[in-house]
């Protein structure tokens, strides 16, 4: 095994447990929330959209934080903490403004989405409960974010399992009928209390830590020049996933209780499904980061490709279990027959596409933390733009959801393209003379 492969496995292992857990963590809330009733879960399924708003604002921080703490490789992360603290009071400070206009507009939100007139003040008074339990999740990201780019990937999963663990359990214990029986409710207790606890573990791994150096403050010149280069593509990826989960939810509202469900139900799994292969492709940029602050591009290409073989080789897997194993998987999320029968149909028609999916998303992530934040918008909108266009019209045109879903295959294939340009802009990062992050 060369040793790009060891450097990308060396983070991809621990970053694919802890982000897998923590984006599982909705999954199984869903369950969860199966359990309260039909009204619950159809509550809880038309509010996903709105937690991708919070991930775009805490991912692109997040990211920002690693890629300067891992930028700094060449000076042993001197400026480590530094980053962090101003990064984590920019993500507060963002957070605060998204929770904001979710609390002004959740009204509005209910009549854009259909919601049926007997559980809306339940999902206006949720969406603004959990609108501001949501600002406490931005000291975990951020202080994990700091020790994967500080190369110290193991603690980093360990926040984030704790984090996404103590959220799961505070709905167990708070929302099951055999525990406190606060149902619904207890979600925004549960994600305000688990952020909390993240970020007080947070604040001790480092203090435990040699990153604690206050020696060479970086200002923010550097910070904000990140978060234009490096910070707002990613954000913007998030946002664009946001603008279309929330018109993917709008196409299928139309089409009853139980396709909205399934829906949930089956877009939620492939949003952990796909997060491997982002945090591979994350793994992947802080290698070519850290090479690059050593000055050694003469490896880029092969960190690179060996990112793009690992995200290869666990996506065979991933797509022949989601297809084969369809209808359980579908049967133990959903658990309402019909709910469950959509959720079935979606992995039929969309999971076999799931290992160029993994691929894409792998080099997509290479793109938006190396330098060429851009074009990976770019290529970013044009695949939901032509989803959400064309699968929703089809969809709305046929009555149903299915066209919606063979859309969503055939986009998956043709992002392959992203594969090519991944290639061609690590060739240029490793021309003597390439243009520098910050």
């Amino acid at each position: 095994m060369t040793r790009e492969w060891r450097e990308v496995l060396r983070y991809a292992g621990p970053m694919v447990l802890a982000d897998g857990i923590g984006t599982a963590v909705p999954v199984v809330l869903i369950a969860l929330i199966g359990t309260m009733g039909d009204e619950a879960l159809y509550v809880r399924s038309l509010f996903m959209p709105v937690v991708f708003a919070f991930i775009a604002v805490q991912i692109s921080v997040a990211v920002t934080t690693q890629v300067a703490v891992s930028l700094g490789a060449g000076r042993r992360f001197d400026s480590a903490v530094a980053s962090t603290l101003w990064l984590a009071r920019f993500g507060l400070g963002a957070t605060a403004v998204v929770s904001g206009a979710f609390l002004l507009t959740a009204p509005l939100l209910a009549d854009l989405l259909s919601v049926q007139p007997e559980v809306r003040d339940q999902f206006v008074r949720f969406v603004r409960w959990v609108a501001l339990a949501q600002l406490t999740g931005v000291g975990p990201v951020v202080f994990a974010a700091t020790l994967r780019g500080a190369e110290r990937p193991r603690p980093a999963a360990a926040l984030l399992l704790l984090a996404g663990g103590a959220e799961v359990a505070g709905v167990a214990a708070l929302g099951l009928p055999g525990g406190a029986g606060w149902g619904l409710w207890s979600v925004p207790v549960a994600i305000a209390g688990a952020g909390a606890l993240g970020t007080a573990v947070g604040f001790w791994l480092l203090f435990r830590s040699d990153l604690w150096k206050r020696g060479r403050p970086i200002g923010l010149r550097r910070e904000t020049v990140l978060l234009r280069q490096v910070g707002l593509p990613v954000g913007s990826a998030h946002a664009v996933i946001f603008a279309s989960n929330f018109v993917l939810t709008w196409v299928v509202s139309v089409f009853g209780v139980a396709t909205v469900a399934g829906f949930a139900v089956a877009y939620t799994l492939q949003t952990m499904i796909i997060v491997p292969g982002m945090a591979i492709g994350s793994a992947t940029a802080i290698v070519v980061n850290q090479f690059r602050g050593r000055g050694e591009t003469d490896r880029l290409g092969h960190v690179v490709r060996a990112g793009l073989a690992v995200t290869g080789a666990l996506y065979a897997l991933v797509a022949a279990a989601c297809w084969i194993g369809r209808d359980r998987i579908a049967g133990v999320l959903a658990q309402e027959p019909a709910a469950a029968a959509e959720a079935a149909r979606y992995l039929e028609l969309v999971a076999p596409t799931y290992l160029i999916l993994g691929v894409v998303l792998a080099g997509m992530s290479v793109l938006e933390q190396t330098g060429a934040g851009a074009l990976a918008v770019t290529l970013n909108t044009t695949y939901f733009v032509a989803i959400c266009a064309v699968g929703g019209y089809l969809a709305r045109h046929a009555g149903e959801a299915a066209p919606l879903y063979q859309t969503i295959a055939a986009v998956n294939l043709l992002g392959a393209v992203v594969v090519a340009a991944v290639l061609h802009h690590t060739r240029r990062l490793a021309r003597p003379g390439a243009k520098a992050l910050a």
